[in-house]
């Protein structure tokens, strides 16, 4: 008879418990891919610093290469080549100032 009477407690306690383990299983599984899915991040991540980080290795090989004073050469012949189109482009204007007056008073 008590036997009877402890069958619907232990059932309904196996049924928690084995509902639980489930829970606790889906529970584990979200975890494990958040995780998996983290781990790719963290590897792309990785992957882009280290394709940055040698990307900057050459650039610094290269401004080794060439030296400072190859570098302040190299500005100095633009600062001048950039003062002789100025030069250029006004002479121009002050050619077409000169062509739209004609053009006016004719």
């Amino acid at each position: 008879m008590i036997d009877c009477l402890l069958a619907p407690i232990f059932s309904s306690f196996i049924r928690r418990s084995s509902n639980h383990a489930a829970a606790q299983n889906n529970a584990n599984r979200n975890t494990q891919y958040i995780e998996t899915s983290l781990d790719r991040q963290i590897d792309a991540g990785r992957s882009e610093v280290q394709d940055i980080k040698s990307q900057l290795q050459k650039l610094n090989r290269l401004v080794n290469e060439m030296g400072v004073s190859g570098w302040e050469e190299e500005l100095t012949r633009l600062r001048r080549e950039n003062e002789q189109l100025r030069r250029e482009l006004a002479e121009r204007d002050a050619t077409i100032a000169a062509l739209q007056s004609q053009t006016v008073s004719s």
